[in-house]
């Protein structure tokens, strides 16, 4: 019965199985990271994030054809640099799909929030989603500046497949932490890094006006029952 009730709560918050995964690349990235099977690793967290991210795309049929196409080239790509086929076109090609997945179940999540007429446990779990997808997307957009612009980005450990130095530097960007231990050289990297910062900021101004206007039609329609 317990087993019964935890797979219906997964059902019923679609977005939680997406936001595990995703924080999962984030936490076993010091483990990972100096790991002999690190990009074995990665990349079978990063199919956990795909597939979860079109199981909570499920709701909108629009959705789901283009979430799997993205997810099957991903897949094919990850196999192809786990043999060692190190194409710059197979690389480009992997991150550009990638970043296309993060900006697509983005765009689902926030008109979901949108649609949703109430704040409960679901509205927390999107606007979670919203903010790791976000982040994520920063990382493969910023790995496609390095791959077309090389030495964009001063990097302890330059090298074409080194996203989660991306994801780390995409997550410090969006919180204006600026540790100052990757920064970008090239204008284009400049200028992506502080469009990446403004849609951080725009996330947590548009998101907290979301949930108050939510909370404020909530309670107005409580007062007048």
């Amino acid at each position: 019965m317990a087993k019964h009730s935890v797979i219906e709560y997964i059902q019923e918050h679609e977005f939680l199985l997406l936001n595990i995964s995703t924080l999962l690349i984030l936490i076993l990235y010091p483990i990972y990271y100096i790991s002999d099977h690190a990009w074995l690793v990665f990349h079978g967290l990063m199919s956990c994030v795909i597939l979860s991210g079109i199981y909570a795309a499920g709701e909108y049929k629009r959705f789901v054809p283009m979430v799997i196409i993205l997810w099957s080239i991903s897949f094919l790509l990850n196999l192809a640099e786990f043999m060692s086929i190190q194409n710059i076109t197979f690389i480009l090609v992997y991150m550009s799909c990638t970043l296309l997945f993060f900006l697509v179940v983005t765009a689902k999540v926030i008109s979901t929030i949108i649609n949703h007429h109430k704040i409960d446990a679901h509205v927390i779990l999107w606007g979670i989603s919203w903010y790791l997808m976000l982040g994520m997307a920063g990382a493969f957009l910023f790995g496609i500046v390095e791959l077309t612009l090389p030495w964009s980005f001063n990097i302890p450990a330059n090298y074409i497949w080194n996203i989660p130095e991306y994801i780390y530097y995409s997550f410090t960007t969006m919180t204006t932490l600026w540790y100052g231990d990757i920064y970008p050289v090239s204008h284009t990297a400049q200028i992506w890094s502080i469009l990446i910062t403004v849609f951080g900021q725009i996330y947590l101004s548009v998101f907290m006006w979301v949930l108050i206007g939510k909370y404020i039609r909530k309670k107005n329609t409580k007062d007048k029952d």
